[in-house]
């Protein structure tokens, strides 16, 4: 719940419970519905060093709050990806689209308009 709503920077009564309440019924079913047999399986070789092979369009959205290494991460993609854009939201932290719907959606919009002309 930390990592997800308020971050490393903020405290739980610094949020509408209604988004709390929300992110804690979706962590509860997420929970709920694991699968603990199932395997992570990680790409041979490492997918972090063959960024620059990636020709798609990317984009990254991210609460300026967020923990950071979600941002370092954003930074290695930023970093290492040709056609990447990332769009940082102020005030939020992991759960941008909850926190500030309209923000998002109008990053997600402009990125399609600009990268697929629509």
């Amino acid at each position: 719940m930390e990592g997800w709503t308020y971050g490393p920077y903020r405290k739980a009564e610094d949020l509408p419970s209604a988004l709390l309440d929300k992110v804690r019924r979706m962590a509860k079913q997420s929970m709920e519905t694991w699968n603990g047999e199932t395997k992570e399986l990680r790409a041979a070789p490492l997918a972090i060093g063959r960024l620059a092979e990636i020709k798609a369009p990317a984009l990254a959205i991210v609460g300026d709050l967020d923990m950071p290494n979600i941002l370092e991460i954003v930074g290695l993609l930023e970093k290492d990806l040709p056609n990447f854009e990332k769009v940082t939201i102020p005030g939020v932290a992991h759960m941008v689209n909850l926190e500030k719907p309209q923000e998002f959606d109008k990053a997600v919009l402009g990125f399609l308009k600009k990268t697929y002309g629509h």
